[in-house]
């Protein structure tokens, strides 16, 4: 079971359990938006709802991301434009 997880946006290790209601999510500073949506896939079976295909697409892509670091910033890069 893993406890900690590793926020490279905050750059330090973040519990996951312990969790007060006020707590920021872990991972949210990522992307907060693919996080709701993640989020809103795990539950909306509970609800008997329907996730509409632009969320789907947000959950995958913020799914994709925390496997690849897409969302990892480890310095601003700037284009250069001749």
């Amino acid at each position: 079971m893993v406890e900690y997880i590793y926020d490279g946006q905050q750059r330090l290790w973040v519990g996951l359990y312990g969790l007060a209601l006020t707590d920021q999510a872990p991972l949210s500073y990522r992307d907060p938006e693919g996080l709701k949506a993640l989020l809103a896939l795990s539950i909306v079976d509970e609800f008997g709802g329907e996730v509409g295909a632009a969320t789907t697409r947000l959950a995958g892509m913020f799914q994709s991301a925390l496997t690849t670091r897409y969302s990892f910033h480890d310095r601003p890069v700037f284009g250069e434009y001749v």
